[in-house]
């Protein structure tokens, strides 16, 4: 592939998580997924190798199959159980899966195809051999691919006056059946292909739809979306219209300025013939078909229901931020239309609509907060149990179950103690609205000392007593107001820090040990031995806190001394010596 770092490729780099939609899953269940704000429970979470925010490495939003979830992140494929998050298998790939934003795709045979460095197609079995592999093309891949019939479907983007290609490969080996690239200098950013009887139909960023048919060799460019718009969706059809989402050609993917459009189309063998248009806000979105409307999310965070037959605005609801990810409705809950969104922002959660069947708004609002937080692009996935599946720029992939969890916070751990404070740490949690710490001197009676925030994992408690022990635990205010269960206990005693910044310096005879001083301190221990794994044995005690050196005399000439050193203070007529320093050694001259 050539390499092209175009001012758009740049854009990209820096700010993917903002310009990029992601997965199209676009999808109604009739799975009985949670209900309701906040009753939901993380059931797993698998952290990628990947860091926050670094998307050559970050995984691709997860596709469930059956009783498994694949998804890639960096150079690896993998297959997980999707009840337990367990690595079932995995496969180094050839490449990377890019920014991770093209899903895999799996097909009925449950063989898994993965856009590598978004320039070719790989397919590999469901126990993750590899079995084909496709002709390069040129470009990057930002899409999804799209099984249809015995093809699978993709296109790539170089920037917005390179082009890209749009091509059709056959499933069971991966040949090419067709690819074309003469018409758009734009390419083919987010366009995936939707299936129209005999026919697919998909778009391109300069706001063209092509049709071509399933068995095919030749594409036919139909028609443009209209002057100024771009395509970065995917069409969908009822069986004798195809639905698709335009907006302004703006240079970033996130922006709210701008129209969009979302327009019918009737179609008639290879012909398209617009039948109704509707204005919206910019969208990336696939358009879900549900009843008689139709449901789009859009950037600046409107989620709109429209009447499919009448072409006009049904119910508008506000999310908290651009919908870049694809929506999941599910029917599967009495009657209830439950519509649940990613946005692009943190702390990247799952927004929850609940809409009656005259389209009333009965419940609104945030159901699902992760434990890291970030940015949130990806689409929401649902298994045929109605647990839900997604991932955000953190880099997680999250299996999120219906029912609230109370469970303990995990993972409470101290750092090295001072005189006057210690630092706590923890494992993150789901749907927290703060974390709170209570101590205690006698394990019975505990009082709150510490509110931390809800993307903390970390928080200091001060005012400790040099010598005295104390006990602290840790629990969670859920979002609905509830409480979790108290976490383990941890005892801890307030020590002296360690001195920092030991040296050693040789003279005739002697060795002067130097050090930074012990707020507090009341005096330092040195302590010496002749190898650094032997016996350490006391060097001199020095009663005073404002010391910062002592010099060792009468050694032995050209033998090596080890030293280190730790500070103490006096409580109650008692020496309380905190943790040594870290150790020194000079040969004598």
């Amino acid at each position: 592939m050539k390499k092209k770092m175009s001012i758009g490729l740049l854009t990209l780099v820096i700010a993917v998580a903002m310009l990029m939609p992601a997965s199209a899953f676009a999808a109604v269940t009739t799975a009985a997924t949670p209900v309701g704000t906040w009753n939901t429970h993380l059931k797993w979470r698998f952290i990628t190798s990947g860091k926050p925010m670094d998307f050559t490495n970050a995984p691709t939003p997860p596709a469930v199959d059956g009783n498994y979830v694949y998804f890639v992140a960096g150079k690896k494929l993998y297959k997980l159980d999707k009840d337990t998050g367990k690595v079932l298998a995995g496969s180094t790939l050839p490449g990377t899966a890019g920014f991770g934003t093209s899903p895999v795709a799996v097909d009925s045979s449950h063989n898994v195809y993965v856009f590598v460095n978004g320039s070719w197609v790989v397919k590999y079995s469901s126990d993750l051999k590899k079995l084909a592999t496709s002709k390069k093309f040129e470009g990057q891949n930002e899409g999804p691919l799209k099984i249809i019939g015995d093809r699978i479907y993709g296109g790539t983007w170089n920037d917005s006056t390179e082009g890209g290609t749009y091509f059709a490969l056959k499933l069971s080996d991966l040949s090419l059946a067709w690819e074309q690239g003469q018409y758009d200098k734009e390419g083919y950013y987010w366009d995936g292909a939707c299936e129209v009887g005999d026919s697919v139909v998909f778009g391109s960023d300069g706001g063209n739809l092509y049709i071509a048919s399933k068995t095919g060799t030749t594409v036919t460019k139909v028609l443009n979306a209209g002057e100024g718009m771009t395509i970065r969706s995917t069409p969908v059809s009822d069986g004798s219209s195809v639905y698709v989402a335009s907006k302004t050609a703006t240079s970033m993917s996130m922006d709210s300025t701008g129209v969009g459009y979302l327009t019918k189309y009737k179609v008639s063998g290879t012909s398209l013939t617009e039948a109704g248009k509707v204005k919206i806000s910019p969208s990336v979105n696939t358009p879900l078909i549900s009843g008689d409307n139709l449901y789009i999310g859009s950037n600046g965070g409107n989620i709109y229901a429209i009447d499919k037959d009448k072409m006009e605005i049904a119910k508008t609801v506000k999310a908290p931020a651009n919908v870049q990810g694809e929506m999941l409705i599910s029917t599967g809950n009495s009657g209830k239309i439950c519509i649940y969104s990613t946005y692009n922002r943190p702390p990247g959660g799952i927004y929850y609509i609940e809409l009656t069947d005259d389209l009333r708004v009965s419940a609104q609002g945030e159901t699902f907060i992760p434990p890291l937080q970030q940015y949130c692009i990806s689409p929401v996935v649902s298994d045929a149990d109605g647990n839900l599946y997604y991932k955000n720029d953190a880099g997680d992939i999250m299996a999120v179950g219906s029912g609230k969890s109370t469970s303990a916070v995990t993972g409470l751990k101290s750092a090295p103690k001072t005189t006057e404070s210690v630092t706590l740490s923890w494992s993150p949690r789901e749907n927290v609205r703060s974390f709170v710490i209570y101590q205690s001197t006698d394990k019975k009676t505990y009082r709150k000392v510490k509110t931390a925030k809800n993307s903390a994992t970390s928080a200091a408690v001060g005012s400790l007593k040099t010598g005295k022990t104390y006990y602290l635990r840790i629990r969670a205010e859920l979002m609905d107001g509830s409480v979790t269960d108290n976490s383990s206990t941890l005892k801890v005693k307030a020590l002296p820090p360690a001195p920092g910044s030991v040296k050693a310096r040789a003279g005739s005879r002697k060795i002067t040990v130097s050090w930074k001083k012990v707020s507090k301190a009341s005096g330092y221990q040195v302590v010496r031995a002749t190898s650094k794994s032997g016996k350490y044995k006391t060097a001199a005690t020095l009663k005073k806190g404002s010391s910062a050196k002592y010099t060792n005399q009468k050694l032995k000439k050209g033998k090596t001394y080890y030293y280190k050193v730790r500070a103490y203070r006096t409580v109650s007529g008692k020496k309380i010596y905190g943790a040594y320093s870290g150790i020194v050694y000079k040969k004598v001259k």
